[in-house]
């Protein structure tokens, strides 16, 4: 299923969060890990995050449906 609206990405461990929207959801959301496993996502201190306590402690969140 695709969806469509805002999304936050979650560190279950610090509880930040990272809000986001998108016509595709899903997509952009394979396209977040794939940039943070690279180390190359524009957000600094969501890769900062990633890399300081891993993948396990990330997880993504609809908000809002559009």
């Amino acid at each position: 299923m695709n969806y469509s609206g805002v999304y936050a990405i979650k560190n279950t461990k610090t509880k930040k969060l990272y809000i986001g929207s998108s016509k595709n959801i899903i997509f952009r959301w394979k396209s977040h890990k794939r940039l943070l496993k690279d180390g190359k996502h524009t957000s600094r201190r969501l890769q900062n995050s990633w890399n300081k306590h891993g993948k396990k402690y990330f997880k993504i969140i609809l908000l809002e449906r559009c």
